[in-house]
């Protein structure tokens, strides 16, 4: 009967490898990047962005910390707050409004003679000019995480819809041309060059690479929302 009890020992094994093949086949593939943020008075922080084909993460790096949802589908923006037990709901909208004035945009490549090439492509460097004055200077790689690239972009024009609501409530005298083209009238201009390695605005805002990851098996978990919170939207 020794048999039986080596059987007996083996199940447990056996069970635990059956559960892990199942968890394995419940994973969805994603790639997955990582940026330091840079922001005036601020210590640097990590940022995460996992990408799937139907859906967008960001988060700080944590799985059980603060994070947003975006759908690429709808186009829906949903941002979790656990000390608040909230989610804030955006919504995509049209970039109705009128240009308050002439924002004439320019971008002008800057020679990078030493940059270490990234997956074979050589990174570039553009500024990004509104009205004669800076106001971003990204280096980018061109071709490299191009669905990436892409939701980001449409993420980005969900916020530029949120910002143009917001813009009427705004003082003339605070309308700066720098912030009216980066986060409303162009908020995909600093993608236009391929996948941003390192970014600067002007006010000292930025981001730099620390690492990414293609096919990445990850829990569908991350992208459930939690029961029980309270729903609002800022319209």
């Amino acid at each position: 009967m020794k048999w039986v009890a080596k059987l007996f020992c083996l199940f447990p094994m056996l069970v635990l490898l059956v559960i892990s093949s199942a968890e394995a086949e419940d994973m969805l593939m994603a790639t997955v990047i990582k940026y330091q943020m840079i922001e005036p008075n601020m210590a640097p922080y990590l940022s995460r962005m996992v990408v799937t084909q139907r859906q967008v993460r960001m988060d700080d790096g944590v799985d059980k910390g603060d994070y947003l949802i975006f759908s690429r589908e709808s186009g829906i923006i949903e941002s979790v707050n656990h000390d608040e037990r909230s989610i804030l709901v955006i919504h995509p909208k049209q970039v109705s409004i009128k240009v308050p004035f002439l924002l004439k945009q320019k971008s002008e490549q800057i020679l990078l003679s030493d940059a270490p090439e990234i997956a074979g492509v050589a990174p570039q460097q553009h500024q990004l000019l509104v009205n004669g004055e800076l106001c971003q200077s990204v280096v980018s790689v061109d071709g490299l995480l191009t669905d990436l690239v892409e939701a980001w972009r449409q993420f980005r024009h969900v916020l530029a819809g949120e910002h143009a609501a917001t813009l009427p409530y705004v003082p003339a005298d605070q309308q700066l041309g720098c912030d009216l083209a980066l986060n409303t009238f162009r908020p995909a201009w600093f993608l236009d060059f391929g996948l941003p390695v390192q970014s600067l605005e002007v006010g000292g805002k930025g981001f730099l690479l620390v690492d990414y990851s293609l096919e990445k098996a990850i829990a569908p978990t991350l992208f459930t929302l939690p029961d029980g919170y309270h729903r609002y939207s800022a319209e």
